[in-house]
């Protein structure tokens, strides 16, 4: 599990050309979500169903998850995926979409089978994909 993420900015105040590069620690489990739909797929195996029934619903399910911190939805049913847990569709799309140097996508648990998944930096979650069917983490369990 991410909890913190470092962001390297140069130091302030000094005209060296070899500025030193001041580490931030930020915890990202202490913040609520944001959303960013400039990566949706909008074709492909899992695309986003842009201005389809689905899209409201999945709207109003990250509404839910706004006046909670990232340590609240954290867990069994929303959590991190590394890459390589994907599936051979994911991980083939992924590369296809240039957004194969991701460590981990995030799984939102929508209901029964269906997934969001996104890929989060610090408090935001890209919002990548629809998975109705459960395809881009193959699962063993049952009803999932």
């Amino acid at each position: 599990m991410m909890t913190n993420k470092y962001k390297k900015v140069p130091s302030q105040g000094t005209n060296r050309a070899d500025k030193k590069e001041v580490r931030i620690v930020s915890n990202v489990l202490k913040e609520t979500p944001s959303w960013m739909f400039s990566r949706v797929d909008r074709s492909g195996p899992f695309e986003w169903p842009v201005n389809q029934p689905d899209e409201l619903r999945i709207l109003e399910k990250l509404r839910s998850f706004e006046t909670m911190k990232w340590a609240e939805i954290e867990g069994s049913d929303h959590h991190l995926i590394p890459i390589e847990n994907l599936s051979k569709l994911a991980q083939a799309r992924l590369s296809e979409i240039k957004l194969d140097d991701a460590p981990a996508v995030f799984s939102f648990h929508y209901s029964g089978k269906a997934r969001i998944i996104g890929i989060r930096e610090e408090s935001v979650l890209k919002l990548l994909w629809w998975d109705p069917e459960h395809q881009v983490c193959l699962s063993h369990k049952k009803h999932t």
